[in-house]
């Protein structure tokens, strides 16, 4: 979305780890409109675990870990093979396994000086260019949390009642496992593992910082940080445990559910050549799809075929007073978070969704799930008051889409559904959401119509912390 200015349903590049003929978006990229302009282009990334930049997106250069199962069996079952990795972590190593090198799927031994250097090695030859244009992921600050040395010192992340200092062992999962098991942790015992994993959010943050603070350096090095633009965002954030969460305090996570904006709201900043607008800041809803339309409008150049914007009335101080919306919807979720008569998945597990293609080792979600996996997303449309949530639900072997308004000043966590209160504002917002839904239903139909089984599990209806209260239960409303 960010690189093509449009909706998911738009570019069509809906999941990580597409199926091989979804993984284009079928929308023209910014590196392909730079690139039309003669931009040299490059993009960077470090983990290549859940996604890869694929070839024809319009990269002149891509520098990644090759895209492979190894890494993905690797983060499962790295904490039982991290000596073995440990000793490969060096330039004989590198010889050995080269995808070692660049590769932060080794988290807990993963040293993010040989992709700073890449970077910089990048920087340097393009004081010659006269234009270039750079993208860089770096997928640091992502569940879970796992922190390498000397980041995991930091913050006393310690071990607590969890053993778990570098993060591959969910921490906040463990309380709800333990209440299965019909056991409990004190509350003193619960609040260190709450704890223990912002200490270790803070450390994965400390780390990322000190990978941008090498980018900058070496673009101010190279001569090139006076006349750039620079671009600073996430691709999303994640849903860090707090009091007063509508669901329960499982591993931190995004992309799961809709409720709070703990995984959509990003930071973003904008650095203009010569520090013009340099301090102004902007309190209005912004989307990541308006990043590619107000880069081309700051630049002169033609725009792109977008669903996003240009911002650069607000950059200037001449916005308008009209109301703003986004639109989001969840990736592949579990059932554990999803409300009663939830569509289910048609199938049971991760691993069952996703396949090999053995020449490659690339892993891709089988084609077969699609309509079922796109049918089964949560989506919201957000203003900056009003949150519309709609859930796809199946009763009697009939697919409906019930829905929920939230008041996002009032109630940031959305664990009181005022659409009772505020009809006018469901039909606004409704006629926004629907035709994402329409338009799915038209792609892809509705697929296999079961509801799960088992639903809600994290869904929160009471609090481990006795002092804040129970929020509503959710509503049965069906949106028409």
């Amino acid at each position: 979305s960010t690189l093509t200015g449009c909706w998911p349903p738009t570019h069509g590049v809906r999941f990580d780890l597409a199926p091989e003929d979804s993984l284009l978006p079928r929308a023209q990229t910014l590196a392909h409109a730079l690139k039309e302009r003669e931009y040299r282009t490059a993009f960077f990334m470090d983990n290549t675990t859940f996604a890869w930049m694929p070839p024809d997106v319009g990269f002149d250069e891509i520098v990644q870990p090759p895209p492979n199962a190894v890494d993905f069996a690797v983060t499962y079952v790295q904490p039982a093979a991290i000596l073995y990795y440990y000793f490969l972590n060096n330039r004989l190593g590198f010889h050995f396994d080269p995808s070692l090198r660049l590769n932060a799927a080794y988290r807990t031994i993963y040293k993010p000086q040989y992709m700073e250097k890449e970077i910089s090695n990048f920087l340097w030859r393009m004081r010659s260019e006269t234009k270039f244009f750079m993208a860089v992921h770096l997928v640091c600050i992502h569940v879970p949390f796992c922190v390498s040395y000397p980041y995991s010192t930091y913050f006393r992340p310690g071990f607590g009642p969890v053993l778990n200092r570098f993060g591959y062992r969910p921490l906040l999962e463990q309380i709800v496992l333990k209440k299965e098991a019909k056991e409990e942790f004190s509350d003193e015992e619960r609040w260190q593992i709450y704890t223990q994993e912002i200490n270790l959010y803070d450390a994965l943050t400390r780390s990322s910082d000190s990978s941008f603070g090498a980018i900058i350096d070496s673009i101010r090095k190279a001569g090139l940080y006076d006349n750039s633009y620079i671009v600073f965002l996430s691709d999303h954030g994640e849903n860090l445990p707090e009091p007063g969460l509508r669901y329960l305090y499982a591993s931190s996570t995004h992309g799961f559910f809709m409720w709070g904006d703990g995984d959509t709201h990003i930071p973003l900043a904008i650095k203009f050549p010569d520090n013009r607008h340099a301090g102004r800041r902007v309190e209005r809803l912004v989307r990541s799809i308006d990043i590619a339309p107000t880069l081309l409008d700051s630049l002169g150049l033609p725009a792109m075929k977008t669903d996003g914007v240009s911002r650069m009335p607000d950059i200037e101080g001449k916005s308008d007073d009209r109301e703003r919306w986004t639109y989001a919807e969840t990736g592949e979720s579990a059932p554990m978070f999803f409300v009663a008569d939830h569509l289910a998945y048609e199938f049971d597990d991760y691993f069952q969704a996703h396949e090999i293609d053995p020449p490659s080792l690339r892993i891709h979600k089988k084609k077969k799930y699609m309509p079922n996996l796109i049918m089964s997303k949560d989506r919201m449309v957000r203003t900056e008051q009003w949150k519309l949530i709609s859930y796809p639900i199946v009763t009697s072997s009939t697919l409906s889409f019930r829905t929920e308004l939230f008041d996002v000043i009032a109630d940031r966590n959305n664990c009181e559904d005022v659409s009772s209160s505020h009809p006018a504002v469901v039909q606004e917002l409704h006629a926004k959401l629907w035709p994402f839904i329409e338009q799915d239903l038209k792609e892809f139909g509705s697929g296999s119509l079961r509801s799960v089984e088992r639903p809600g599990r994290y869904v929160s209806r009471d609090r481990d912390d006795p002092k804040n209260p129970s929020p509503n239960p959710v509503h049965e409303q069906v949106s028409h």
